[in-house]
């Protein structure tokens, strides 16, 4: 699976056997002299099918080779259930690091204290805001990653003469709408005439989101099935899944890449049509830069908001599956106009 080979290799590349995960709390002090110390703080997720938690890892590891440091300047620390976020996390800022570094937001609420109670700690999130003074946060714009995503499936509509795609949203939330803005936008720049379609989940109770995907969703019978509420994608899969081994073909967009792995089917098809994903390697530069030159700042004024223009938001793509080269291309001389101000989506 893509994301499993990506950490297994970075396993290897990177000698993780100077690297600890912990997974009971304990903290080995194994830096050596660097002109910066970091830690990467892991959920129990691990690296197995973690595209955020994987891609931040690699930036870092390419961060310090191209900056001739050595990798022991860096390591990770996996927590093994959440009871144990505090203490953890405690115990790697007494261990002592200038950066503490998390690419998920199960860690929200430990960040935020700790923040409060070691105003001189500096940490770093990647893919959401935290507002402190001592956070520097990093996202990703949703509008303009929707964007790429509707595009691709206006084109693979337009190729299947297909014109039925559907939205997932949440009643009552807007905490979507610049998901499904961009994405209706870059749809519609394809295809005009496809036929969008939104359906509301009122809750997230499984069986009840489960209810409304299979007596609703897929009544519609839709090529592409747009799911921005990650909580829900699992069960969106396992129920596409079925219905595919019994005939029925649709295409899933994950915002998390790390779909590829479950969505492969065989050589020439996935569930997974494509994946957006911020481009880690700049957003991990940009940050540590601030710790090398002294310029550090946090708090949500400050926050780093990656976009097409400034090349943080890209499309992740499997070439010969699912998308043509042609099509492909086509994205990117999208990607290429909004770049020289002759395309705005805003």
């Amino acid at each position: 699976m893509m994301t499993k080979r990506i950490s297994k290799l970075l396993l290897a590349l990177m000698l993780f056997s100077t690297t600890l995960a912990c997974r009971k709390g304990e903290v080995v002090n194994n830096l050596k002299a660097c002109p910066i110390k970091i830690t990467m703080l892991i959920d129990e997720q691990g690296f197995d099918d973690n595209f955020p938690a994987t891609a931040t890892w690699q930036a870092i590891a390419k961060y310090l080779i191209d900056h001739g440091m050595n990798l022991d300047c860096a390591k990770y620390v996996q927590v093994s259930e959440t009871k144990q976020y505090d203490t953890v996390i405690s115990a790697v800022i007494y261990d002592g690091s200038d950066l503490l570094v998390f690419s998920s937001e199960s860690f929200r609420d430990s960040i935020v204290k700790a923040a409060k109670k070691n105003t001189s700690q500096k940490f770093m999130t990647i893919g959401f805001l935290v507002d402190a003074p001592n956070i520097a946060s990093v996202e990703f714009s949703k509008k303009e990653g929707s964007y790429l995503l509707g595009l691709a499936s206006g084109l693979k509509a337009q190729e299947s003469g297909k014109s039925t795609i559907a939205i997932v949203n949440l009643a009552g939330s807007d905490k979507y709408s610049d998901y499904i803005k961009g994405f209706t936008s870059g749809v519609k720049e394809i295809m005009p005439t496809a036929n969008i379609v939104t359906v509301e989940l009122k809750s997230l109770q499984k069986d009840k989101v489960a209810t409304v995907f299979t007596e609703e969703l897929f009544g519609y019978e839709p090529l592409v099935i747009f799911n921005p509420i990650v909580e829900t994608n699992d069960l969106l899969y396992d129920l596409a899944l079925k219905r595919y081994e019994a005939g029925h073909k649709h295409y899933l967009l994950g915002l998390n890449p790390s779909y590829y792995s479950k969505g492969l089917i065989d050589e020439t098809q996935s569930l997974v049509l494509t994946s957006y994903a911020g481009d880690y390697d700049v957003a991990v530069s940009t940050v540590f830069n601030t710790l090398l030159d002294a310029t550090f700042h946090g708090g949500a004024k400050n926050a780093i908001k990656f976009t097409i223009l400034n090349n943080g938001v890209s499309v992740i793509l499997i070439p010969d599956r699912n998308l043509s080269e042609q099509q492909i291309n086509t994205i990117k001389e999208y990607i290429n106009r909004i770049k020289t101000g002759e395309l705005s989506i805003d």
